[in-house]
């Protein structure tokens, strides 16, 4: 019997550098839980000479994926390389190849999982792909355990995902998204997300309008609720709530502002512009929670996590203006944060439980 498990990572870009800090930052935990260490032995990524500079000799680093897939000594194949090729021919290798795979790639399950899903039971390999769903959020362990004994008829609720599109990019390739939109109909999505360029990528407003007017009717079509949500990261092309909103105002389109409180914090004339954001026109509000005390221009979507009484974006006081002003909708909590990573069941439970009251004591306040 092997002293480790062995695991062999595919791709450490923001999710895979989470997941290799994870490992490292929780490895006697882990190693407690499983009864060995678990190590990461090999990883795959374009980038070898910059992971090499970042993490020196710990992991082994390959642009090779034979050198991963073929190893004898790996039981566990990380699949964090998003899109659909060639994660989907890498996943199918490694089952073939007798070992285990975790993916967080919404992609691949949702085109060839009914092709993979059999390849596994065939090859005994168990395939985890927990990650892919809800941000991590620990939810598919949980219904085929915790509620085994209940008969579960249907699920509600909002799910985000990575439904993230670039304006622009769909304006010239919407015949493209054409099928993107008939297969989110046919799965039962009820909005999909539209986000601005977030590359440095100056977008005229004129563009933007031409994108929405030329997307609405796609949405319409397929019965879809579009919802624009600005960015508020320096580079992002479209920062400003109120002026998104503006612009689905003027290009006539029935389209729905999505305000995020990590976003607003990011642009630092949000609360000025607060007042001229129409909320009977807000579809969904996302939440989440930053305890870093970096200045908000360095802070990325690693650091949202669920809320705390220290919560720099002021999340509850934000959800306090919107009530006041009259907002009813939906709210939805996004934490990016690769700490999810590790959380239990009951870890998710307290989490949102923690929050949800932190939100209703700071709203009941005079």
């Amino acid at each position: 019997m092997k002293d480790f498990v062995n695991v062999g990572l595919l791709g450490a870009g923001t999710v895979g550098g989470g997941v290799l800090k994870v490992l490292e930052k929780n490895a006697e935990k882990i190693a407690k839980e499983v009864g060995k260490p678990v190590r990461i032995t090999k990883v795959l990524d374009r980038h070898v000479d910059r992971l090499k500079q970042e993490y020196g000799d710990k992991y082994i680093f390959t642009d090779n994926a034979d050198e991963v897939l073929e190893d004898k000594d790996i039981d566990i194949i990380v699949e964090l390389l998003g899109r659909e090729h060639p994660a989907k021919e890498f996943i199918a290798r490694a089952f073939a190849n007798g070992k285990h795979v975790v993916t967080a790639n919404k992609d691949v399950l949702a085109k060839f999982g009914s092709e993979l899903f059999p390849l596994a039971h065939e090859h005994n390999c168990d395939f985890m792909f927990e990650a892919s769903v809800c941000g991590g959020i620990p939810i598919i362990g949980p219904l085929k355990t915790s509620m085994a004994a209940n008969q579960i008829t249907s699920i509600m609720g909002i799910v985000n995902g990575t439904t993230n599109y670039m304006l622009s990019k769909m304006a010239n390739e919407h015949l493209d998204y054409d099928e993107v939109l008939k297969e989110a109909q046919a799965i039962g999505a009820a909005s999909l997300v539209l986000c601005p360029l977030n590359d440095g990528t100056a977008v005229a407003p004129q563009e933007t309008l031409a994108a929405m007017r030329d997307l609405a009717p796609l949405f319409t079509q397929y019965g879809i609720q579009g919802l624009v949500e600005p960015l508020g990261f320096p580079q992002s092309s479209l920062r400003s709530a109120a002026q998104a909103q503006a612009l689905i105002r003027d290009a006539q389109v029935p389209f729905k502002l999505l305000i995020d409180t990590f976003h607003h914090h990011l642009y630092p004339q949000a609360e000025a512009e607060f007042s001229q954001i129409d909320v009977t026109q807000i579809g969904l509000v996302h939440l989440s929670g930053v305890d870093d005390t970096r200045p908000r221009e360095q802070l990325t979507d690693d650091e949202r996590i669920m809320l705390t009484p220290q919560d720099r974006l002021l999340t509850c006081q934000q959800v306090r203006h919107l009530e006041a002003r009259g907002y009813r909708g939906d709210y939805a909590f996004e934490p990016f944060s690769p700490q999810l990573a590790s959380w239990r069941e009951e870890d998710i439970r307290r989490e949102i439980e923690q929050s949800i009251a932190l939100i209703q004591r700071h709203c009941a306040q005079d």
